[in-house]
C-alpha cells in the first residue's frame, strides 16, 4: 500500500515538473493589447525564444507587420499574430486616427500651410524669403523638425523665396512642383537646395493622387495650365474622412471654372486663390465650392489691395466663415474625420507691418506684379490695371521684358 502510494506521488511530482518545463518554454508577446495613432510605428517581441518568427496580420490595409515592426494605416482593429515553431500568440492592436490640423501660417504677402496628419508635417509653399525667420517661428511652435513633403505651388517668391532655407534646415524628404520654371533668383536657389540635399523633385501631372500620409487623400486637379506662372499653380484636393480641402496656389478664375468643370470641388475648407484678388475666385465657382471657411493669406496693408472687395463680398455670400491672416494671425483648422473647428493667434509680432506705402519705388512694386497682355490689341497692362481684357483675350507674363521680346507694347495708364 505505501509502495503504491509512493509511485502515485512519483508520477505527480513528475507530471508538475513537465509543466513547468512547458511553461519556461512558452512564448509570450510583450504586449496583449496596443493601441496607437495612424501614421505610427511600434516593436512587438516575443519573450523567452530564440526561435524563428513569422508574423501576420488580421488586416493588411489596417496594420502592416514586418520583422514584429507594425506600421498603423488606416484606423480600426486587428489582430497581430506571431508564429514561434506551433505555438501561435497574438496582439489586439486598435488603431486611431490622429486628426487633421491644417494651419495657415502667418507670413505676410505670400503663402505657407503647414499640414499635420497622420505623424506627417506637409509644407505647402513658405512665403517670402524676407520672412523666413516668421515662418521658422511658427514651424517650431507647432513642434515641425523634419518635413515629410514641401509641395511648392508655382514659382513665384511669395510662394517658394524661403523653401531653399526649409530644405536645408527641415530635412524634407520629398518635394513636389509644377513643370513650369523661372529665371529669378529664388527658383534658381530651389533649384540648388534640392540637388544639394540630393532630392528628385517630382512634378505631378493632373489627376495625380499622391501619396502623402495614411488616412488621407490628396489629387492634383490642376498644374502647369497655361502660359503664366500663377496658371501653373498646383490645385489640390484633400479628404481625410469627412473633412475636406481645397488649395488652390495663385490660380487665376480661368483655371478654377476648368477644374470646376472636371472636379467634385464643393468642399468645407477653400484656401482662396491669390489671396483674394479679383482676377480669381469668380462667382459660380464660389458658390459651388460654398466652403464652411475661407482662408486668405494676405499682408497686411499691401500695395496690390489684397482681399479685393470684390472678392470679399462674392465670398461673403457663399462662405460661412473668412478667415485672415493679416486681420487674424496664424490661422488653425481641426477636424477630427466628421467636424470641423478653428482658431487662431497671433503669433507673429509684426513691427513693421506688410505696408506698402505710396512713396515706395515704382520699380519695387512693378518687380511683383503681374503682367497681363491683350491677345487681340498686343497691349500689356499690370493686374491693377481698371481696363484689363476679358479673360478669353488674356495672355500671361512674367515680367515686362517678355511681353515686350513677344512683340507687347505696354499700356500707357498703367505701365509708366
Amino acid at each position: 500500500m505505501k509502495k503504491s502510494l509512493l509511485l502515485l506521488l512519483f508520477s505527480i511530482l513528475i507530471a508538475f515538473s513537465f509543466i513547468s518545463v512547458a511553461k519556461a518554454k512558452d512564448c509570450h508577446l510583450s504586449e496583449t493589447e496596443m493601441t496607437i495613432t495612424v501614421g505610427s510605428t511600434a516593436k512587438l517581441k516575443v519573450k523567452g525564444t530564440k526561435e524563428k518568427i513569422t508574423w501576420s496580420s488580421s488586416d493588411k490595409k489596417i496594420i502592416s507587420v514586418k520583422n514584429g515592426k507594425i506600421t498603423a494605416k488606416a484606423s480600426g482593429t486587428a489582430v497581430i499574430s506571431a508564429k514561434v515553431g506551433k505555438s501561435v500568440m497574438s496582439c489586439h492592436v486598435t488603431v486611431k486616427k490622429t486628426g487633421i490640423l491644417v494651419h495657415m501660417l502667418d507670413i505676410g504677402q505670400g503663402d505657407a500651410i503647414l499640414i499635420q496628419v497622420s505623424n506627417k508635417n506637409i509644407l505647402i509653399d513658405t512665403g517670402e524669403e524676407k520672412y523666413y525667420e516668421q515662418l521658422m517661428t511658427q514651424l517650431d511652435h507647432f513642434g515641425v523638425k523634419s518635413v515629410d513633403s514641401l509641395i511648392l505651388t508655382h514659382p513665384d517668391s511669395d510662394h517658394i523665396g524661403s523653401a531653399d532655407k526649409v530644405i536645408q534646415n527641415y530635412d524634407v524628404a520629398e518635394v513636389y512642383m509644377p513643370k513650369k520654371t523661372c529665371t529669378s533668383r529664388e527658383f534658381s536657389e530651389v533649384i540648388a537646395a534640392v540637388s544639394s540635399a540630393g532630392i528628385t523633385p517630382i512634378n505631378p501631372n493632373e489627376g495625380d493622387f499622391l501619396s502623402l500620409a495614411c488616412d488621407l487623400t490628396a489629387q492634383v486637379l490642376s498644374v502647369d495650365e497655361g502660359d503664366s506662372n500663377n496658371s501653373a499653380s498646383i490645385v489640390m484636393r484633400l479628404d481625410y474622412y469627412n473633412n475636406s480641402f481645397l488649395f488652390t496656389g495663385d490660380a487665376p478664375a480661368k483655371v478654377e471654372n476648368e477644374v470646376m468643370g472636371k472636379y467634385d470641388v464643393d468642399v468645407d475648407v477653400l484656401k482662396v486663390a491669390h489671396h483674394g484678388s479679383d482676377y480669381s475666385s469668380p462667382i459660380l465657382y464660389l458658390k459651388t465650392v460654398s466652403p464652411e471657411f475661407a482662408l486668405i493669406s494676405v499682408g497686411a496693408g499691401n500695395s496690390y489691395g489684397h482681399p479685393c472687395d470684390t472678392t470679399i463680398n462674392r465670398l461673403e455670400k457663399f462662405a460661412k466663415s473668412i478667415l485672415r491672416t493679416d486681420l487674424n494671425g496664424t490661422i488653425t483648422i481641426k477636424g477630427d474625420g466628421d467636424t470641423l473647428t478653428s482658431e487662431t493667434e497671433p503669433l507673429i509680432t509684426w513691427e513693421e507691418k506688410e505696408v506698402e506705402t505710396k512713396s515706395r519705388k515704382y520699380t519695387e512694386k512693378k518687380e511683383a506684379t503681374q503682367i497681363i497682355g491683350n491677345k487681340k490689341s498686343k497691349v500689356f497692362h499690370t493686374d491693377q490695371c481698371d481696363s484689363l481684357p476679358l479673360e478669353k483675350n488674356r495672355i500671361y507674363f512674367d515680367s515686362e521684358d517678355e511681353a515686350i521680346a513677344q512683340g507687347y507694347r505696354p499700356h500707357n495708364s498703367c505701365v509708366n
